[in-house]
């Protein structure tokens, strides 16, 4: 019984593994975007509506304002795979013009727009934003003949914030990888696999990513915020995807069957 109990635990967590490395984990809440951003999205929305061009109805452009609140945090955390297009273009709100986009990142801003967000994007922004900072340095030097920190520091997108995030999803992942070891140990007869203290910490984490909209919540003007202004907009405008609510539902089940297991016989 207590080798079913570390069998069910392993599965579980192979899983879990899998998962994060196939299927988004984050995706973009509209009504959430709206409800924060809503100032912004009404003044869009009217803007429009005053145009005698315009032939789109309130609700259809209420949508294109919260579709443009996605572009703007996907441009300035750099999710897509090629930062090339956009070096330069980030500096104050963070907006960014679609129409000029290569056709590369216009896809990738209609895929995490409607599909989510995968692991992979969020390390791979870190990629952009560093390549985006070096060339941030390049111009200043160019402009002034030598490096200016300080005018460095004033337009560089700060990868820091974005770092933290994919780190902690990664603990996830670590969590999960180290309860597969541990029930492994406990199938073989293993004494102290230690499942409960890591399913608590896997737990725990997942709690935290779910909370993640809640704890960031705030108001924000978001015409009128810099670059590294957009990891806590970006964290109150997305939500858990079923991969995180079974990371959290695995790591619970794992830490009850590690709990059983301290009273059965081998």
């Amino acid at each position: 019984m207590k080798k079913i109990c570390y069998g069910i635990s392993l599965i579980i967590a192979i899983a879990m593994c899998l998962s994060l490395l196939i299927f988004p984990i984050l995706k973009f809440n509209r009504e959430e975007i709206y409800d924060n951003h809503k100032e912004y999205i009404d003044i869009y929305v009217a803007k429009e509506l005053a145009d005698s061009n315009n032939q789109k109805s309130s609700e259809e452009l209420k949508e294109e304002g919260i579709d443009d609140v996605i572009y703007m945090i996907i441009a300035a955390l750099q999710l897509y795979y090629k930062a090339d297009d956009t070096a330069g273009n980030l500096e104050g709100s963070g907006s960014i013009d679609i129409v000029d986009l290569s056709d590369a990142i216009k896809n990738d801003f209609y895929r995490l727009k409607t599909k989510g967000i995968k692991y992979i994007d969020l390390a791979n922004s870190i990629k952009n934003q560093f390549e985006y900072d070096i060339e941030i340095g390049r111009k200043i030097k160019e402009l002034n003949g030598k490096s200016n920190m300080e005018q460095f520091f004033e337009n560089w997108c700060n990868p820091f914030p974005t770092i933290t995030l994919v780190l902690i999803i990664a603990f996830e992942f670590a969590a999960a990888v180290i309860v597969i070891i541990r029930s492994i140990k406990g199938i073989f007869g293993k004494k102290k696999t230690k499942l409960f203290r890591m399913s608590l910490f896997g737990l725990i984490v997942s709690l935290l990513l779910l909370m993640m909209p809640i704890v960031f919540k705030r108001h924000v003007d978001i015409a009128n915020v810099s670059v590294n202004d957009f990891v806590p907009i970006f964290a109150m405008n997305v939500q858990g995807t079923i991969v995180c609510y079974y990371y959290a539902i695995g790591f619970a089940i794992s830490l009850i069957l590690s709990f059983v297991t301290k009273f059965l016989k081998d």
